[in-house]
């Protein structure tokens, strides 16, 4: 599906501001009319370090992403990537590095080829810096769910026919600012039936979010109507 009719298109931050106890600012940060993001991939906003950033796709399927630091005001904007069209599952995620590195990972959802993560040349959030980029292996990866371990990163996907996880061990310890290591690569839904899915749409959907104590708790629905398979509910 077409991401420029499926979403809102992107115009500006929302922030809540909580300088003191008890107290909320809403702060609009004009960005763009040019733009969409999907909750197909999750989180496309975070914050660090006094900045917020902001991952999107515009109508041309640029990876775009922005900054806006709270103290200063100032809003940069940088394209990381092109070439991802404007199918939803395109959607980027963003992680922060230990090193202070921005990550964004995304997925074209048109090959076989897995997915992509982009990594910035600098350490102290200037994403006018330039990115690196590197392809992680995959099996029709359509949306992607980064989160830190500890010293590990773990990238959640739904790929061709079935749910798993890329596992990066090491990837974010202070010291590291290299490529992320193949890491360990597993499905988790889906596998117990073989991968059957009669259709690619019928593959489960999820949501996640970490608690402070490190554990992710995930949300998965299976919205197919072909598949004869019992996980149909949440």
């Amino acid at each position: 599906m077409n991401l420029n009719y499926k979403v809102l298109v992107t115009g500006f931050i929302l922030l809540l501001v909580n300088s003191m106890p008890g107290y909320s600012a809403k702060v609009n940060v004009p960005l763009t009319d040019n733009g969409a993001w999907s909750l197909n991939t999750q989180p496309s906003a975070v914050y660090h370090q006094d900045n917020v950033y902001f991952s999107w796709i515009n109508k041309a399927g640029d990876l775009m992403l922005s900054s806006y630091n709270q103290s200063t005001d100032e809003v940069k904007v940088t394209t990381v990537a092109s070439g991802y069209g404007t199918e939803d599952f395109a959607s980027p995620a963003l992680l922060v590095r230990a090193s202070g590195q921005i990550m964004i990972f995304a997925s074209k959802n048109t090959t076989e080829s897995g997915f992509q993560c982009y990594r910035s040349t600098s350490v102290t959030g200037d994403i006018t810096a330039g990115f690196s980029s590197q392809t992680m292996t995959g099996y029709g990866i359509s949306a992607t769910l980064p989160f830190v371990l500890g010293d590990n990163i773990v990238v959640f996907w739904r790929s061709k026919n079935s749910l798993g996880y890329t596992f990066i061990a090491g990837a974010n310890t202070a010291s590291n600012t290299s490529a992320l290591g193949a890491g360990t690569r597993a499905g988790f839904l889906g596998t117990e039936i073989a991968n059957n899915y009669q259709f690619r749409d019928e593959v489960p959907t999820m949501r996640a979010v970490q608690g402070t104590d490190g554990t992710i708790y995930m949300a998965i629905t299976q919205l197919g109507t072909g598949l004869k398979y019992s996980n149909s509910t949440v």
